[in-house]
């Protein structure tokens, strides 16, 4: 991809689908900080973002885009790979990038995105996610969408195993005390994005509308050259039979039917590891690996798939 130096808004993807990078809820943490860092480092603005195990969306106004995920990766995997006594590089080399113009273009972008979580059915209610921008817009606090645990002890405090010392941060940044992540309302430009939405009615309907064929056509009224904002686009790393069982999805009524990675990784890290004496499953033999895999399949039978064993145990 050759990127236009210049500061546009952008909606960026980054990836790592045969390996989960975010295993555990301090990880999800890890990543948000890493991405404010990075941020602040690049003086990039934040409008919107959601972290997945396995991909991370990210909408924001920058100089580069390759500069801003290069900062990320390279802060999350030296932090991850100490973590899980791990080597190497983490996620895919290449990352999606997409310029975004005009109102409904950005709107569009934004709800998909907070709504991320859905379509891959970690949950059924989108402010049920706590790793997504979602809660940040139209509120005059986020304490309500967090527990008590959450509840910040001042600005400036951090935890080393969770932010980087040697990136420095603005002085009047807060942490949660006991998460130790930035607070999010600290980095994330809710003006910003409550004027390209107008009014928390329409940030709503962007959260729960399914009728994607007129939404496309809205994009149009933007007159930009910009191809419109679709779940295909936003998700440019599925399949097309993923893409289709996503469309016919009735958000209303959906259920969790299977284990999600986070849970499956906890099982994996705080149950399975111990039996052949390993701190990190990244040291797990392939026939170690491979026989986790064989134990939790028929354990969990339907609740989890081949496939999602493979990435949360790496197995490639």
């Amino acid at each position: 991809m050759q990127e236009v130096m210049s500061r546009r808004l952008y909606h960026i993807c980054y990836t790592s689908h045969n390996e989960v990078f975010c295993r555990g809820y301090k990880d999800y943490c890890m990543m948000f900080n890493c991405i404010a860092q990075a941020m602040f480092k690049t003086h990039s603005n934040l409008l919107a973002y959601s972290v997945m195990s396995t991909h991370v969306h990210i909408i924001c106004e920058c100089d580069s885009p390759s500069d801003l995920v290069k900062r990320i990766r390279s802060s999350y995997t030296q932090m991850f790979n100490h973590r899980y006594y791990r080597k190497g590089a983490l996620g895919e080399g290449s990352f999606f990038c997409d310029v975004l113009e005009g109102r409904h273009h950005v709107t569009s972008a934004i709800s998909y995105v907070v709504r991320n979580p859905l379509h891959h059915e970690v949950c059924s209610n989108p402010y049920a996610y706590p790793f997504t921008s979602v809660g940040q817009y139209f509120t005059n606090s986020i304490n309500r969408f967090y527990p008590d645990a959450w509840n910040p002890e001042g600005k400036g405090r951090y935890r080393s195993d969770i932010v980087r010392k040697k990136n420095v941060l603005p002085g009047d940044v807060g942490f949660w005390e006991q998460s130790g992540m930035i607070k999010m309302e600290d980095v994330v430009d809710n003006v910003m994005v409550e004027g390209y939405f107008g009014s928390y009615r329409a940030f709503m309907y962007g959260l729960s509308r399914n009728d994607y064929g007129k939404w496309s056509e809205e994009q149009y009224e933007d007159n930009v050259e910009s191809t419109p904002v679709t779940l295909r686009t936003i998700e440019p790393f599925l399949s097309e039979t993923e893409v289709a069982s996503i469309l016919k999805q009735n958000f209303h009524w959906l259920k969790e039917k299977r284990m999600t990675d986070i849970e499956l990784c906890d099982i994996i890290d705080k149950t399975c590891l111990s039996r052949f004496g390993k701190s990190g499953y990244a040291q797990l033999t392939v026939r170690e690996a491979e026989s986790v895999r064989r134990r939790l399949l028929h354990e969990f039978k339907s609740r989890v798939s081949s496939k999602q064993l493979e990435r949360c145990l790496h197995i490639v």
